[in-house]
Formats: structure tokens, C-alpha cells, sequence
């Protein structure tokens, strides 16, 4: 059952006759016509259109006067003018997706080129805001399509990038590497043929088959046995050219030679780019603010809303000039940093601008806990921290490189106040590697000669490899008290020998051991919002989903601060079954997560979380509901399993904070903020002089809470980086429970607070730290099964038997994962 608006009622005689439709089957041949009835039931009668926008600013009202349930005539506003104006847009241009529509490139031409058989194709983005009036969300959109051309082009397109020697026109030449690349671009494309003169045929891609037309037989309907190639002779005259090559088998049932077959234009590449094809869509994307700008001025005169009879029918019309709105943007917090001459002492202050600071500018500064320093380092009884080499044997990575390498980092370690051991020791310490079998050897040798680290050098991105290097320090060397740490770097960094790169390694490793790089400065609005002060547990969570077809479950992985300064986190993983499809991605078991993270709290602090800050990613707003009801339950029954352990016991309380209690049971102060990244919202400063970066972006820290955000609930949108390249994109937060009464200002400005909390670099980052650990966490999840066998990821137990890490591992390296 569908539902269908008029502007207009319709008369008695069409609702009770209702009508037919007749519509053909492409994909098969011969006259496939089938012909629909549809019925029509009036529902409702809805206010109209003008009504409801002369009313609409009641909405704010509405919503101040804390009313638990949107209006219907609100909802029913959303969706009419959402369809009112995709019937324009799909009307007119290619959709893909709900909100993104292309129209063709221009002159005829294919597309900016990506490579692999694919182009770029520019088109805009349309959804409608229901601010607090209606808005219009115009942006710019990019896709990758898959060019329309010959298959045999496309296949060769492919060979190219890949450096393979297939060819399409010899079947002979297709390795199981080659089909499984091919079978990416072109499986579920549509490509069109001729089978004789006027009549075209067509359908999906289904399989792709390296036996020749001449070699593919089958049996008639007449029993009699032939083969493609003579098929084709015989039923259409159609002689073949390449009688080698391939065939492709479409609709899951017919058997066509790949040189007959063309892909139909206008076809969007629903997989993953590859590294090169996402470098050239970067490339050709990644426009500076007042370009993109000028970019959606176009389109919005493309689109020409005001001139589409059916918009004017529903009485919908659009003001073509941006709105301006008011922004504020927030001041960024004070850093502290120890001292390099005098260790344990001195304290040093950086405040940070335009989102970027660097330590490594002012000699004096250094780590305000160096890793070298911590107990579990102390104890080794070492002066330094012991590490090793493990080097992938390949001819562009020598010995010379590596030392100049290590006798850099070991330099910037110390101006740092982190005691690395000597360069000729880490080299005595070096074990070459052929490949991944080799791995688990080269570890457990560093391991028995007292190393905590190993810098392990690869020639290049190698997923497989890299995953057999975590999971084989993290997971299979579990036994004993020793554990290793492993940090990759690629050849061309090392050979490279920047200091930039070498100082990020240095934060990871330090971070990694169990330093702390930087923390907080104690100071207003930090103070007043009780941070600092007061003991909070900062929860991040995140659930990365797998393709369609993927074998491979969805992974949750949930981060929580380790102590009262929210630098550490420590992080849960887990493999759970996906949901059915509209339906919210729940992450299942957090009550024992929350209890798990609440004890390592106490046990570091001697404190209980007075309040309890949770940032959700990955929840859309239609999930908003499920995801509250059941998480916020969740993190509620995880502080009553708590209460009833006794755990507090022998945690401190602290009269002037106050207890938590207030009633029965453990009841910390919940706030639950939902972050979001998808969304099309871009802020540009409304003078260019106003900007910063080299794009010319609005400066980190701003902040809108109005206009375009919610009427009814609580959201907001902060930008709270610098942008590298392009047009910097704001991240969206909403309010879901906030038990806290934090004002506007103070949850915004703690939020932007947190996304200076990244500890992998020296910048603010664009959304806050404890969902960017998650999102960590739950990518090292992937690695972890990425070996497993497919009877072992069709057992989700088995999954999480096969990812756990034990406890000695995860106590002492809490951050290994960043």
C-alpha cells in the first residue's frame, strides 16, 4: 500500500473505480506487458499547505511548552513538501538514494574519470529542514557511476587500474582475482544488447563467466545440444568477433556474449571505491567554501522550484537567497603540557588556535605523563622503554633507512620526555619477515628480549597483513604476563623521515603504552559545567554495519574514560546480528558494559561517576526512540548491577560533590546525545574575510542552535575543526535525555571541549573524542575477523570468543586500539 496526495479532492467516480496501469518488463522478451488495478481509499483531509506555513511558527511554542509528541499536521507538512519536490527532481535527473539527484554530464561528456571502469557524475542534494520554519537543504552531491560503454571497455578499464592482464576478448586470461574485481563493477549492472535488427534487449549482471560463446553448450527447447556462439548465428544471425571471450550470465538465467552487451548510462557504483579511485574523487570534490557556494547557487536556479507546476498546485515556493542566521563560535579550551627540564614540576599552557597547536614548537614542552614513567614501565626495571624492529622483507626497505628513521624518533621522544631506548639497541632488536606466516616468530622473539613496542615496517598498505599483525599481538600472544605492542608504518614514511609523521607516531605510542600526552586546563566554562570536578564517565558508541552481502556481522564498540581528567578510554568490542532492515542497530548487553567501565573507574579513582555523558553515533533520527528506550535502560540497570555488587564499597565520598543517590539505588545523572555526520547542512561565513585555513572555512568553535535546527527538541550543529581541504562539514548533535539540565551553552561548549581531546594529533577533530575511539574500536573489530573462517562469523558466540583480548592485555595497554 502506498499513499498518494492530491491538492484537490478527487472525485467519488475515480476513488471507487480507482484505475489501470499497464506496465512492461524490460528484461524479458517477447510482449511482457502485465496490467495493475490500484484501488483508492480516502485517509484524511490535511490543512493545507499556506495554513499550516501561517501557523508554523507556533511549532517553537509548542515545543517550549514541553508537549511529548510531535503535532500530526507538523509530520504530515514534512512529507508533503518533501514529495512535492522529489517529483520535480526525479522528473528531471538520475536519484540515487532519497535526497541525491544527476543530471547528465554535460556536452555528452562521461564524467570526470576515476579509473577502474568508473566516473564522477556532479549533481545537487535536496531534503527539506523543518526548522523552526520550513527550509530547503540545497547542497552539492557527487557520486561515483559506472561509465556507460562497452563492457569490453569497462573490463580493460579495469585491467589498467589493477595491472592485470585480463582481456575480455580471451577468456584463458581471467584469474579468480580478475573475476572477483570484475564481478564488483559490473554484478547487479544493466547492460543492454541487440539479438537481431530493432530489437534491443536487457538486464542485470548476474554472474560473469570466463568460458568462451564457443565453449558455453546447453540443450534447447528442441532437446538438440549447441553453444552460445552457434545460438547466436542461428537465432539472430549474429556472428561473433571474439569467439574467446567471455560470457555473461544476466537475469540469472541467459548466457550472452560480453561483446554484445553495452552498460546502460546512468547506473550509480553502490560498492567501495578503491584507494586510487577515492584519491581522484577527493581530487575533483573537494572545492573551497565560497566555490561550493557559488556551485549551489546554480543549482538552486537549476531547479527552479518556483516554475514547477506541481510545487505551485501545493502552494509550495522558495525564497532562491540563502538565509542568513546568527552563529556564535565558542572559545577553545587551554591545554597543559609538562615540562622537558623540569620533570614532574612545571606545568605549561597552550592555547590553541584555529583549532591546531604544536608541541614540538617550544623546546620545554613535553608529555605530562611520558609513558617511561608509569608504573607498569618502571617496574621492567629498564631506564627506557625497550622496543624492536620488524621489517617486511622487500627491496626498497633497507637498514640504513630504518636507523635513520629510529634515531629521529628517538631524538623527538626524548625533547618529548619519553625515554625510547638507544638506536644501536632497537637495532640489535630486528626481525625480518617474508610475509604473514612469519609474524607470530618475529613477535614472540621481541617479546623474549624484553621488548614492550614493535615498529613494524611494511612497503605499503596490506590490510591482510596488518590484521595478522594486531591479531597476533592483541589476541593470539595472550599467555603469561608479557605482552607486546605493535605500531605499522609504511616504507614510504619511513624512507620519507618527516617530523610530523614521527611526532603523530610518538602520540600513538605514548598513548599506547599508557601515557598521557596532554590534559585540559581546570579553567571557566571547563570548571563550571562540574568536569573537571566533578567524577564523569564519558561514554562513546558506535555500530559499523557490513555490505549487503557481506558475511561479516555488524561490530559495536563502546569507549569509556578511564579517570577524572577523560584522557584515557578503555574499549569493549563485540560482534552482534544485524537488524532487520528500518529497524535501529540496538547495541545489545550494555548494562554489563556500563558495569565493566564503572569498576575500572572506581578502581583508578576511588570515586563512583557522579554523571554519566553518552555520545551515540550511527543512529538516524527515525531510531532516535529505539535507541533511547533501550540503551538509556540499559545504562540505568548497568548502575543497579553496581549497587547490589557492592562495588563502592571502598570508593571515596566526597562531601562537597554530594552522593548520587537521592533515592533508591545508584543514580548517576544520564546525559545521552546522538552524534550525526550524515546529514547535508554546510555553514559559510558570510564574509570571506571571515574564514580560516586555506579554504577559508568558518573558524572551529561555531555553533547554530537556531533557525535551522529542531523546533521540537534540542540539537544543534558545531564545527569544531579546521578543515585540511574543501568545504569543512559541521557535525549535528541532539539532545535525547539530558538529567543534568546542562544549559544550551554548557553542553555545546563541553562538546567542543571533547574534540580537543583526540589524542592521535595536535588539532581538534570534527567530532567529539569518545565516538572517534569508538569508531577506532570498532575498525580494529573488523581487523580481528577479517582470518576468521565463514563457520566461525555464522556463529556470532564464536565471533566474540575469537575477538576477545584478555584481561592482563586490555588492564595494561587500554588504548592499544588508536
Amino acid at each position: 500500500m502506498k499513499a498518494i496526495y492530491t491538492s484537490f479532492l478527487l472525485s467519488k467516480k475515480t476513488v471507487e473505480e480507482g484505475y489501470d496501469i499497464c506496465l512492461q518488463d524490460v528484461e524479458e522478451e517477447g510482449d511482457s506487458r502485465t496490467v495493475y488495478h490500484c484501488s483508492i481509499q480516502l485517509v484524511n483531509q490535511i490543512r493545507t499547505t499556506g495554513e499550516l506555513q501561517n501557523s508554523i511558527n507556533d511549532l517553537h511554542d509548542w515545543f517550549l511548552n514541553q508537549h511529548q509528541s510531535i503535532p500530526q499536521d507538523f509530520v504530515n507538512l514534512d512529507r508533503i513538501l518533501n514529495i512535492a519536490i522529489k517529483t520535480l527532481l526525479t522528473q528531471r535527473y538520475t536519484a540515487v538514494g532519497r535526497i541525491s539527484f544527476y543530471p547528465d554530464p554535460p556536452n555528452n561528456q562521461r564524467g570526470f574519470e576515476l579509473g577502474g571502469g568508473l566516473v564522477n557524475w556532479a549533481g545537487l542534494s535536496t531534503v527539506l529542514n523543518m526548522g523552526w520554519k520550513p527550509f530547503i537543504n540545497v547542497d552539492v552531491a557527487n557520486t561515483a557511476f559506472i561509465a556507460g560503454q562497452s563492457v569490453y571497455d569497462a573490463l580493460r578499464s579495469v585491467a589498467e587500474q589493477e595491472r592485470s592482464r585480463m582481456d575480455p576478448s580471451r577468456a584463458n586470461t581471467f584469474q579468480n582475482y580478475d573475476l572477483e574485481k570484475a564481478l564488483k563493477l559490473l554484478k547487479s549492472c544493466y547492460v543492454e544488447y541487440t539479438t537481431s535488427p530493432g530489437r534491443k534487449m536487457g538486464g542485470r549482471i548476474t554472474d560473469i563467466l570466463p568460458i568462451p560463446p564457443r565453449g558455453h553448450s546447453f540443450t534447447q527447447d528442441n532437446n538438440r545440444e549447441t553453444n552460445v556462439q552457434d545460438y547466436f548465428l542461428q537465432q539472430y544471425n549474429r556472428r561473433l568477433e571474439h569467439p574467446d571471450g567471455i560470457c555473461l550470465q544476466i537475469r540469472g538465467k541467459s548466457i550472452v556474449p560480453a561483446e554484445l552487451c553495452t552498460i546502460k548510462k546512468g547506473q550509480s557504483m553502490n560498492g567501495k571505491l578503491n584507494e586510487n579511485q577515492t584519491a581522484a574523487m577527493i581530487r575533483v570534490t573537494a572545492v573551497a567554501p565560497m566555490e561550493r557556494l557559488d556551485q549551489i547557487r546554480k543549482n538552486v536556479a537549476m531547479i527552479n522550484i518556483n516554475a514547477d507546476a506541481v510545487n505551485k498546485e501545493f502552494g509550495v515556493s522558495v525564497n532562491n537567497e540563502l538565509h542568513k542566521m546568527q552563529a556564535r563560535v565558542l572559545a577553545p579550551p587551554t591545554l597543559v603540557y609538562g615540562s622537558a627540564t623540569q620533570q614532574g614540576a612545571q606545568k605549561w599552557l597552550i592555547p590553541p588556535r584555529d583549532g591546531v597547536w604544536n608541541m614540538f614548537e617550544r623546546n620545554e614542552l613535553a608529555f605530562i605523563t611520558p609513558a617511561s614513567r608509569i608504573p607498569p614501565v618502571i617496574q621492567t626495571g629498564e631506564p627506557n622503554i625497550r622496543w624492536g624492529i620488524m621489517a617486511l622483507q622487500d627491496r626498497y626497505i633497507n637498514d640504513g633507512g630504518v636507523f635513520n628513521f629510529v634515531k629521529r624518533m628517538h631524538e623527538l621522544a626524548r625533547s618529548a620526555g619519553l625515554n625510547l631506548d638507544e638506536p644501536d639497541n632497537v637495532m640489535n632488536n630486528y626481525e625480518v619477515i617474508g610475509g604473514n606466516r612469519d609474524v607470530e616468530n618475529a613477535l614472540r622473539k621481541l617479546l623474549s628480549n624484553g621488548c614492550l613496542m614493535a615498529l613494524c615496517v611494511v612497503a605499503r598498505k596490506d590490510v591482510s597483513l596488518y590484521s595478522t599483525i594486531k591479531v597476533t599481538s592483541e589476541i593470539i600472544m595472550n599467555q603469561g604476563e608479557k605482552r607486546i605492542l605493535t605500531q605499522v608504518v609504511q616504507w614510504k614514511n619511513v624512507d620519507k623521515r618527516q617530523d610530523a609523521t614521527i611526532q603523530n607516531i610518538l602520540f600513538k605510542v605514548n598513548m599506547k603504552l599508557g601515557g598521557t600526552n596532554y590534559m585540559l586546563h581546570a579553567q571557566s566554562p571547563w570548571e563550571r559545567i562540574d568536569i573537571l570536578r566533578t567524577p564523569v564517565l564519558i561514554i562513546g558508541a558506535d555500530v559499523t554495519h557490513p555490505g549487503i552481502e557481506s558475511k561479516y556481522p555488524s561490530l559495536a564498540c563502546v569507549t569509556g574514560s578511564l579517570d577524572r581528567t577523560g584522557m584515557p578510554f578503555q574499549m569493549f568490542i563485540q560482534a552482534q546480528r544485524r537488524a532487520e532492515r528500518g529497524a535501529a542497530e540496538v547495541i545489545t548487553g550494555l548494562d554489563q558494559i556500563v558495569v565493566a567501565f564503572i569498576k575500572v573507574f572506581v578502581n583508578r579513582t576511588r570515586h563512583k561517576p557522579r554523571k554519566i555523558l553518552y555520545f551515540r553515533d550511527g543512529v538516524g533520527d527515525g531510531q532516535f526512540g529505539e535507541v533511547l528506550n533501550t540503551e538509556m535502560m540499559a545504562i540505568r540497570n548497568g548502575c543497579n548491577i553496581i549497587e547490589n555488587q557492592g562495588i563502592y564499597n571502598g570508593a571515596k565520598e566526597d562531601a562537597k560533590l554530594g552522593d548520587v543517590r537521592g533515592g533508591p539505588g545508584y543514580q548517576p545523572k544520564i546525559t545521552f546525545v546522538a552524534v550525526q555526520k550524515r546529514h547535508k547542512v554546510r555553514i559559510f561565513p558570510d564574509d570571506s574575510r571571515d574564514g580560516v585555513g586555506k579554504g577559508g572555512n568558518a573558524p572551529p568553535g561555531t555553533v547554530v542552535d537556531r533557525d535551522i535546527v529542531k523546533a521540537y527538541s534540542i540539537d544543534f550543529y558545531l564545527l569544531s575543526h579546521t578543515g585540511i581541504q574543501g568545504t569543512s562539514k559541521p557535525t549535528r548533535y541532539q539532545v535525547l535525555w539530558d538529567d543534568s539540565n546542562f544549559s544550551a551553552d554548557e553542553l555545546e561548549t563541553l562538546t567542543y571541549y571533547l574534540c580537543y581531546m583526540y589524542t592521535r594529533c595536535t588539532r581538534s577533530v570534527s567530532y567529539p573524542a569518545p565516538t572517534y575511539y569508538a569508531h577506532l574500536g570498532a575498525t580494529r573489530a573488523k581487523d580481528y575477523t577479517l582470518h576468521l573462517s565463514d563457520d566461525i562469523l555464522a556463529d556470532i558466540d564464536r565471533v566474540n570468543e575469537k575477538i576477545n583480548r584478555d584481561a592482563i592485555f586490555k588492564g595494561r595497554f587500554p588504548m592499544h586500539f588508536i
